[in-house]
């Protein structure tokens, strides 16, 4: 099953094997650390990859709204920098933020266009995690069979490596 960690910024904090091989096609884990609302707003592929991307749009942007309102004054800073780095990147970003309300989804589901497997529709769950705010460890399931089939071929894809990588 693919899982993540997602942190108070929106930042992919930590990920399983099978969250790698799902996403490593899709560019979400190119930048260190990954971050889910900057990928969705500042990736050309981004908007290729969810197919209901105005949704994921609000989605992320009321996620991270959330977390931004309530965080501690030693992440506040980082949180309105990420906020007005992606404004200032991204007309949309900046409507949205300034349009839609805060929220955090604990369920639902993720319409992808992936790049590999083609359409893969997901459902997520999202459990709170102690030791953050708003960290919360989120996992994939198919939302049907195709998507069961898809997700399994490309978990069990052999994992390419770099020269010099010595994982198993």
């Amino acid at each position: 099953t693919p899982a993540f960690v997602l942190g108070e910024l929106t930042e992919v904090m930590a990920w399983n094997d099978a969250y790698e091989r799902v996403m490593a096609a899709t560019g979400v884990l190119d930048e260190r650390p990954p971050n889910l609302v900057r990928y969705t707003f500042t990736d050309p592929r981004a908007r290729r990859l969810y197919r209901d991307w105005d949704d994921i749009a609000r989605e992320q942007v009321g996620n991270l709204r959330r977390f931004v309102s309530d965080l501690p004054d030693a992440l506040a800073g980082r949180g309105r920098e990420l906020v007005a780095d992606l404004a200032a990147r991204s007309p949309e970003f900046a409507a949205l933020c300034g349009a839609f309300d805060v929220g955090a989804k604990r369920r639902g589901s993720k319409r992808f266009d992936h790049p590999v497997a083609g359409p893969l529709d997901l459902e997520f769950t999202a459990l709170g995690l102690p030791g953050g705010i708003y960290r919360r460890l989120v996992a994939y399931i198919p939302a049907d069979e195709a998507s069961a089939a898809a997700l399994d071929r490309l978990v069990a894809a052999p994992r390419l490596r770099a020269v010099g990588d010595t994982r198993v």
